[in-house]
């Protein structure tokens, strides 16, 4: 066990529970730290942004980084339950196979399946599937940050002779995403099967999640995504709302 980071850690706590602002040679006694060393893991906190010391009292307050890092994961824990009447609205609205994802580095983990109305997540939930061949997984890759992206375009895989492997093309097709507002995958992960998805966002306004539309190229064409695009406007939405995110969709 690291013992300088679980005192920083117990630091932490100690102002993230106190209702005042707490002085080091206070914070030392009840932690039971030397003064030098309380004030070495204050400094570190503060630099890193997880606490805040007032310039003129000298004392340490934990900073608003904690509520931001807590509501985020609150967000994930809370995703699925919040989606869910959506997701089942939209199910019955489109009659296809409708998904929510979250992205974990280039890929994304499918957190709810919906078919004829009904969960299947059996086999599905769980699974984690390259992100860049996905309809959801385009979109969490194109609001992700710079660096994941660019690990993205590294060799993407190809799946199908459809998938967009060139990283050109892939970092155009990211800039596309997020100017439409929403991602389609056309063959790109099975040969027979389409998808259009767009982007859930939580409280700080951040792409957390992703929800899709899936089913076969038959009866997802060019013209029956787009007219399926206002109800998954509405339900992606209407999830975000559910979060505290933005009440208008934000493309960037």
């Amino acid at each position: 066990m690291d013992k300088s980071f679980s005192k920083g850690l117990a630091v932490l706590e100690d102002l993230a529970r106190s209702g005042r602002p707490r002085g080091v040679t206070e914070l030392a006694r009840d932690l039971g730290l030397q003064k030098s060393n309380a004030h070495r893991l204050l400094q570190t906190l503060v630099i890193n942004g997880f606490a805040q010391q007032d310039p003129e009292t000298g004392r340490y307050q934990a900073s608003l980084k904690l509520w931001e890092l807590g509501t985020r994961v609150l967000s994930r824990l809370d995703l699925r339950d919040f989606a869910e009447p959506h997701l089942l609205a939209l199910a019955r609205h489109c009659g296809m196979v409708v998904n929510l994802a979250i992205r974990d580095g280039i890929h994304v983990i499918f957190i709810e399946r919906l078919e004829h109305g009904q969960p299947t997540r059996a086999g599905y939930v769980g699974m984690r599937v390259p992100a860049h061949a996905l309809a959801t997984g385009k979109v969490l890759l194109a609001h992700a940050p710079e660096e994941i992206q660019a690990q993205a375009l590294i060799k993407p895989q190809a799946f199908t002779d459809k998938t967009i492997t060139a990283a050109p093309s892939l970092k155009a097709e990211f800039a596309r995403i997020r100017k439409q507002g929403y991602a389609t995958n056309r063959g790109e992960w099975r040969e027979l099967i389409n998808s259009v998805a767009m982007p859930v966002r939580d409280a700080q306004g951040t792409v957390a999640a992703a929800v899709g539309i899936t089913g076969p190229i038959k009866d997802m064409s060019k013209a029956r995504i787009e007219q399926l695009l206002p109800a998954l406007r509405e339900a992606a939405a209407a999830i975000t709302r559910r979060l505290g995110g933005p009440a208008t969709p934000i493309t960037n």
